[in-house]
């Protein structure tokens, strides 16, 4: 029956000031539709654009399914896929549920964590695929022939961090940085700043038969200034609010990866070999102050590539279909 319909696959990625949707239609084998967008929310929740976009494709098209990223504390990726070698990692398998991949390395994740992602929004419907952020780094790092590198997952609320070579992973956990830690009582409107003008129309300044016609003209001209150099200070405001708290991210990322680094190298479960580079998966648009900070901090060298967490989903229900999964 699916053979003579559509299927519809939709990414979905929610990071604090945003969510990014990414929506594959397929059928007969072929991509019908491709479409990827961004919307701004607010609370970290997911916006009415979002639920209306996904309603719409749900009704039209019966095959559809949704996939996010698993974004909770209790799921980390270990070197082994032999369950009596979990506790070596401090891994209680009780009320866990783990994955092996290239019989190297497995993933785990708490069931009760696991069933609330699952139906985290009743608007939403349940998640069809929650995915490890963990098998996606792995991806990236096969793209590191001979390298052991550091992969930093890098959101705004938080970061999935992965040691791996191109055939094991070592090293996989997930950090939440606390935003509102951060968020600072510097709003552009507050009473310190200058606000907008309130002037009148040019129709009404010509209208009016008791002032003086072009003294209102250069009034209103000036006032339009105002008006455009106090948007334009909004923004350089609002600008640098953002450079800061993403300065204030990376400080806090910079104290995550010493401690990761530090126990790698330390605990001898790990077989820890070098770590040749830092690769840094930018999600959002990190500012350059912060990626000086943590290249300055770590002193590794330090690459940083673009990544949409939305399309990786895809891409993984993609394979989903191939394997029959779907």
């Amino acid at each position: 029956m699916q053979f003579f319909y559509s299927k519809v696959l939709i990414g979905l990625n929610l990071d604090y000031d945003n969510c990014q949707v990414h929506v594959i239609r397929i059928k007969n084998k072929s991509i019908k539709q491709n479409i990827k967008t961004d919307i701004k929310t607010i609370d970290n929740i997911f916006p009415a654009e979002t639920l209306k976009l996904i309603k719409y494709y749900k009704k039209k098209f019966p095959f559809t399914y949704i996939g996010i990223f698993s974004k909770t504390y209790n799921q980390g990726a270990i070197p082994t896929t032999k369950p009596k070698e979990f506790i070596k990692y401090d891994v209680n398998l009780q009320g866990y549920s783990t994955k092996s991949f290239d019989g190297s390395w497995s993933a785990y994740i708490k069931n009760q964590d696991c069933l609330n992602e699952v139906s985290q929004n009743p608007d939403l419907g349940d998640i069809d695929l929650v995915f490890s952020p963990f098998i996606s780094i792995y991806l990236q790092s096969k793209k590191e022939a001979g390298k052991t590198s550091l992969f930093v997952l890098q959101e705004k609320q938080n970061i999935s961090v992965v040691i791996s070579n191109d055939q094991q992973v070592f090293f996989g956990g997930f950090f939440e940085i606390q935003n509102d830690a951060i968020e600072m009582n510097t709003s552009p409107n507050n009473q310190n700043n200058p606000s907008p003008s309130n002037f009148n129309t040019l129709e009404d300044i010509l209208s009016s038969l008791n002032e003086n016609i072009d003294d209102d003209i250069d009034n209103f001209d000036i006032e339009m200034l105002e008006e455009e150099d106090s948007e334009e200070y909004r923004k350089q405001e609002q600008n640098r609010i953002e450079e800061l708290k993403d300065f204030m991210r990376a400080t806090t990322t910079v104290s995550i990866l010493e401690n990761v680094i530090s126990n790698y190298y330390t605990n001898p479960n790990f077989q820890s070999t070098f770590i040749d580079q830092i690769i840094i998966l930018d999600t959002y648009g990190i500012t350059p102050d912060a990626i000086g900070h943590i290249k300055d901090s770590l002193m590794i060298e330090t690459f940083v590539r673009p990544f949409s967490i939305s399309e990786a989903i895809t891409t993984l229900m993609l394979e989903e279909i191939k394997r029959k999964s779907l």
